[in-house]
C-alpha cells in the first residue's frame, strides 16, 4: 500500500515498568493535584478530541528524559516545547491526527506518552490509524496500563481510544515531542 507522504508508518516501541514503583507511585499520587485551568489549557479540535494539560517540570522532567534514554536506548537531541502532563476525556467519537505534521520544528521526529492514572483497559489507550480514501481505519490498539510507555514515529495518525470506553473516568498520561 501507497503511503501519504504527510503521514508515516506506525513505528511504536512499548514498555511496562517504566518508572521504578515508588517514583511511579508519588506521580500517580500527585497528578490530581496538577494545576488544570480550562481557559488556558484546554484544547478543543472540533468538539472531537477534549483534554486538558499542565507543564512537567524538574525533577520529573529531567526524569523522564533520563528513563526515555535508558529504557528505549535512544539519545535525546532535544525536547520540543515541554513534556505535559494530559487529562483525556470522553468523546463520541473518534478523532485521527497528528501531532506536529505542520510543525515548524525539522526537528521533531518522536512522540511519547507515560500512562499515569486511569483504569487498566483496552478501551482507556491509545489506537494507530490509517488512511486510505478520506476514511480512517483503526490497525494497532494500545491499552491502558499504569506506568506504560509509548515511543512511535511523528506524523502517525492516532487517537485516545476514550470514544469507545464505558469507564467516565479521565485518562492521566505525560507526553512529549522529541527529536531523537
Amino acid at each position: 500500500m501507497k503511503n501519504n507522504s504527510n503521514y508515516s508508518t506506525l513505528d511504536l516501541i512499548l514498555k511496562d515498568s517504566f518508572l521504578d514503583d515508588f517514583l511511579f507511585n508519588e506521580l500517580n499520587k500527585s497528578i490530581i493535584l496538577q494545576k488544570w485551568e480550562p481557559k488556558e489549557n484546554i484544547y478543543l479540535t472540533t468538539g472531537k478530541h477534549v483534554w486538558f494539560s499542565s507543564t512537567v517540570f524538574d525533577p520529573i522532567k529531567t526524569i523522564i528524559k533520563e528513563n526515555i534514554e535508558k529504557k528505549f536506548n535512544v539519545k535525546i537531541k532535544k525536547i520540543i516545547g515541554e513534556f505535559n502532563y494530559t487529562m483525556v476525556l470522553n468523546t463520541k467519537e473518534s478523532y485521527p491526527h497528528t501531532d506536529g505534521v505542520d510543525s515548524n520544528d525539522k526537528d521533531f521526529n518522536t512522540q511519547f506518552i507515560l500512562y499515569i492514572k486511569g483504569n487498566n483497559e483496552l478501551t482507556n489507550g491509545t489506537g494507530f490509524y490509517t488512511k486510505k480514501n478520506d476514511n480512517y481505519h483503526l490497525t494497532t490498539h494500545i491499552g491502558f496500563v499504569e506506568n506504560r510507555a509509548l515511543l512511535f514515529k511523528n506524523k502517525v495518525m492516532h487517537s485516545p481510544l476514550k470514544f469507545i470506553s464505558q469507564d467516565n473516568t479521565p485518562r492521566f498520561s505525560i507526553i512529549g515531542f522529541l527529536s531523537i
